[in-house]
């Protein structure tokens, strides 16, 4: 599966263009043969590129490198991780998820404000100890980092900010650019082995073990629906009549929901016009990354040129939750793959309980006791009551 444009812009969450300071720089088939072949390849691939990632230590500087799947190399890693700034936007879930959040002494801004639930969840995102970096994806100052003694920065693929962190003796991490739906695991194997711990490997090993598992149960199922009963999806990211093309690795998300994207003739992600929309007349229409979900879903309920789009008519209309971070973006990827074929097929998953199955994955993967309340609340996209 090819990178996406719009999963690149989403790593760059919030950020405009940066220059020498700051900055940065999925499609299948909808018959269940085709999907179930790329499942297996994805599998294949994740377990050959984890083998790829390598650690090397240097005797004479006491230090360790990693090379990254990618072959990207982190240099300069101290044997022992203890301080560590987070501030490319997934990066603080993923050492959440990892058990290293007590060890992030500064973080970026937008993981203070942006996600609602973050500050419900996470232990010390806000705690007064927590350095706040303003907008780091727009400009940071290198320099003035080192006072806070950082042993590793985890930052955008900016490869000016990376060396600028490695000439003053910050080890830097960028965002993993191997590509695929099932890139978290990939980035998340990457992550634990910079935090060089057997804590932050053992928890690596049991979300990739989620993440294939969970994945074999959805599309052992949504592998045997009929075409003919197979909902066709619009996915509008951001913005109503902003959709995902080919190289999204959205489709493959969808696809292995049980989904057919309408959207699979565009060749990159892009904005289309309401006749377009109209035209497609999608089962299903899901949106993401919107500033406000329900306003978003309101807009395509009550407009009377929608008024005749099958997803209308029946209210399949649906925001994607998000919790702590962006599922499509983050460890919850896997749980949007969930949700999405439970809420198109509730025929097909009689015994599946979304609110039980988001309270499991909080308390496995980020140890948060997530009440069912709260569960519902982030399954309808509100904000922490």
């Amino acid at each position: 599966m090819k990178k996406s444009k719009r999963k690149i812009a989403l790593l760059l969450v919030l950020s405009m263009m940066v220059g020498l300071l700051g900055g940065c720089s999925g499609s299948g088939s909808s018959t269940a043969e085709e999907s179930t072949a790329e499942e297996t390849e994805a599998q294949e691939t994740a377990e050959e590129t984890t083998e790829d990632v390598e650690t090397t230590e240097d005797e004479e500087s006491g230090t360790r490198s990693v090379t990254l799947v990618d072959g990207y190399v982190v240099e300069g890693l101290p044997e022992e991780i203890n301080r560590i700034a987070a501030l490319f936007g997934p990066s603080y879930e993923r050492l959440v998820v990892l058990g290293a959040e007590d060890r992030i002494v500064a973080c970026a801004s937008m993981h203070q404000s942006s996600w609602p639930w973050a500050s419900v969840v996470y232990k010390y995102v806000n705690s007064d100890d927590m350095v706040t970096i303003e907008s780091p994806q727009s400009g940071l100052n290198v320099e003035d980092l080192l006072q806070y003694d950082l042993d590793v920065c985890f930052y955008w693929r900016n490869e000016d900010v990376l060396k600028a962190l490695e000439n003053v003796g910050i080890a830097a991490v960028p965002y993993n650019a191997y590509t695929g739906v099932d890139s978290i695991k990939q980035e998340l194997y990457g992550y634990a082995q910079v935090l060089g711990d057997d804590e932050a490997m053992e928890r690596y090993e049991a979300y990739a073990e989620y993440w294939d598992e969970t994945l074999a149960e959805v599309t052992a199922v949504t592998d045997t629906i009929p075409e003919s009963e197979r909902k066709t999806v619009y996915f509008a990211y951001s913005e109503l009549l902003s959709t995902i093309g080919q190289e999204d690795d959205l489709m493959a998300v969808i696809e292995y929901a049980g989904g057919i994207p309408v959207s699979s003739d565009l060749e990159v992600d892009g904005d289309i016009d309401k006749e377009q929309l109209i035209s497609w007349n999608p089962d299903y229409i899901f949106t993401d990354h919107t500033s406000d979900p329900q306003a978003v879903t309101e807009e395509v309920l009550t407009d009377k040129d929608y008024a005749n789009i099958t997803a209308v008519m029946d209210e399949n209309v649906y925001s994607v939750p998000s919790g702590v971070f962006y599922w499509d973006a983050g460890v919850g990827i896997i749980m949007m793959i969930k949700w999405m074929a439970v809420t198109m097929y509730p025929e097909y998953f009689p015994d599946v309980d979304m609110t039980a199955e988001l309270q499991d994955f909080y308390a496995q993967f980020y140890d948060y006791d997530l009440s069912a309340e709260e569960a519902e609340l982030m399954l309808q996209s509100l904000d922490p009551a």
